[in-house]
């Protein structure tokens, strides 16, 4: 077989062409890319091709249409109704009923019988008069600390004929009172005795009674324009004794005008006090005369008051007093935020009734200085977080001189120690306060408030018998308009109490904390008659009312009352 064979450049002409296309590319790459205008362009147009014809105007036929029609005119009905509008009436503004007599009877644990009788006429454009009688009392025993039994009642009866006469500028007020309180000092001291040396303590021996017989009468403007001067005008007397024969005397003339001068209201208060104790407890008198002007404006966002009390002490010797008074509120958000502050002081008259209704338990005929309020600031803020909670939060700062603080007497002169004197002291107080009230229907209610105090004694240890701090919670709620349910709870914060080294190396004793909660229901029965049930302490608690003065321990009273 005969065999060919290709030429030796056909297997070269791959070469060849690759070499080809590379030195094609790189000829490419060396072009310059740069482009040389020999002259500018020049453009030429070229001769437009021209319409040679005029327009002209055809002859054309217009022909108006032509056509009849008719318009038939149809109501539309409509359906109309005419409703009567009722004639306006005028609404009745008759006063709610009112009954002129008013009972309350009840009974309870530790033999304690309650009555309340309250009489007066109806509705009157010339005159009210009526009375109001009132009686209490308790005939338990009292357990200490060592586990004896003291006699611990007491008697409380108040009795109150008032009066008022009404003219068109002004009106008469007066009434007549007589107050009867009955107690004994059971709370001796129990580290005094043994188990076996417990004394035999009889009933009349730590008996005391208080009498207090008085009147009252007074005037008052009825102008409702503030631009007239408005007056009121009071004087009272009272008679006050107790079973040791100790009395005071006691002569109140009290004056306040009002009237706007040019858009600021100007007020003036008069005042003179006389307390005359028998010799027994002072052999002179206490006169006080107090005047107190002030000026005062308001409007829609603001208001503030500035004026001063003036008052001239006569006891042993004369001594005058001068204290500033001041308010400054304004409106931040109506209704929700109102900032205040001011300033105010006052002279605290510590005559022996007031002492007395403070602590029964008293050294019988104690005399007590007056205590100076030299200067108190204050701030605060009072609002609504809603329509229906309303609330009030502020802080003060007093500078008191003669605070007053009970102690226990230790002396000879009171062998069970069951007794109270007094120590003074110079103090520093603040007062940390706030209310809360919320009242989300008609049905219920509930308020709260709360105080802090802080202390800074000059002299004493302590604030003897001053609780740190209190709290007070009450609530209401209406069911079924037929039951009225209601609770109260009451904290108390620690107290300190002054005893001798003897008793106590540190100087004092710590009275506890304690909380007192009370339950109320009524059943109303009808308009007239209605069911009552309170009970109070429902813990059980027997907390000191005073050092060596435990409280009663549950009590409950049961009863009715009735409109006449």
């Amino acid at each position: 077989m005969k065999s060919y064979h290709l030429p030796h450049w056909i297997y070269s002409l791959p070469v060849i062409v690759s070499a080809l296309l590379m030195m094609q590319q790189t000829i490419a790459q060396e072009i310059k890319k740069e482009v040389f205008v020999v002259k500018p362009y020049e453009p030429t147009l070229t001769d437009a091709s021209k319409i040679s014809y005029m327009p002209s105007v055809e002859d054309m036929e217009v022909t108006t249409p032509s056509f009849t029609y008719k318009i038939y005119p149809t109501p539309i009905e409509t359906q109309f109704e005419v409703t009567p509008i009722r004639p306006a009436k005028l609404v009745s503004s008759a006063l709610p009923k009112i009954y002129n007599s008013f009972i309350k009877i009840g009974l309870g644990n530790y033999i304690t019988p309650m009555a309340e009788f309250n009489i007066s006429n109806l509705y009157s454009k010339e005159y009210a008069i009526g009375a109001y009688l009132y009686h209490k009392s308790s005939y338990s025993n009292i357990v200490l600390e060592n586990k004896d039994k003291v006699p611990g009642g007491y008697s409380v009866s108040n009795v109150n004929v008032y009066g008022k006469k009404f003219f068109n500028d002004f009106t008469l007020t007066g009434n007549i009172l007589f107050d009867h309180d009955g107690f004994h000092y059971y709370g001796y001291n129990t580290r005094l005795f043994d188990s076996i040396a417990i004394p035999d303590i009889d009933r009349d021996d730590i008996h005391q009674r208080t009498i207090l017989i008085g009147g009252q009468v007074g005037a008052h403007s009825n102008f409702i324009d503030s631009s007239r001067l408005n007056y009121k005008l009071n004087l009272r007397y009272n008679y006050f004794t107790d079973k040791s024969g100790n009395t005071e005397n006691m002569i109140l003339i009290k004056a306040a005008f009002s009237k706007m001068i040019q858009g600021f209201m100007a007020d003036l208060g008069l005042t003179v006090n006389y307390f005359k104790p028998s010799l027994a407890m002072d052999s002179v008198g206490n006169v006080q005369i107090s005047f107190s002007p002030s000026i005062s404006k308001r409007s829609k966002d603001w208001k503030f008051l500035i004026g001063l009390d003036g008052i001239i002490n006569h006891k042993d010797i004369s001594s005058f007093y001068l204290y500033p008074k001041g308010l400054l509120e304004f409106t931040v958000i109506e209704k929700i935020m109102i900032p205040f502050i001011g300033v105010s002081g006052k002279l605290e008259t510590n005559h022996y009734q007031k002492i007395m209704l403070e602590n029964h338990f008293i050294e019988p005929g104690l005399k007590a200085e007056n205590t100076s309020h030299r200067f108190t600031a204050f701030a605060g803020l009072k609002g609504s977080i809603t329509p229906h909670i309303i609330f009030r939060a502020d802080v003060s700062y007093s500078s008191v001189r003669d605070m007053y603080f009970f102690v226990n007497d230790t002396s000879p002169a009171s062998p069970l120690q069951n007794t109270f004197y007094i120590d003074y002291d110079d103090i520093d107080l603040i007062q940390y306060h706030g209310e809360l009230s919320v009242e989300p229907s008609a049905t219920w209610n509930c308020n709260a408030g709360f105080t802090y105090y802080s202390y800074n004694m000059r002299e004493e240890k302590k604030p003897w018998h001053k609780p740190l701090y209190d709290l007070t919670l009450n609530a209401s709620y209406l069911l079924k308009e037929k039951i009225i349910l209601s609770g109260g709870l009451l904290l108390t914060g620690k107290r300190y109490a002054k005893t001798s080294v003897a008793v106590n190396p540190a100087g004092y004793t710590t009275l506890d904390a304690f909380v007192d909660i009370n339950l109320g229901i009524k059943y109303m029965y009808s308009k007239l008659f209605t069911v009552f049930l309170d009970i109070n302490n429902i813990s059980d608690g027997s907390y000191m009312l005073w050092n060596q003065y435990p409280s009663q321990r549950f009590n409950m009273m049961i009863g009715f009352t009735y409109k006449l």
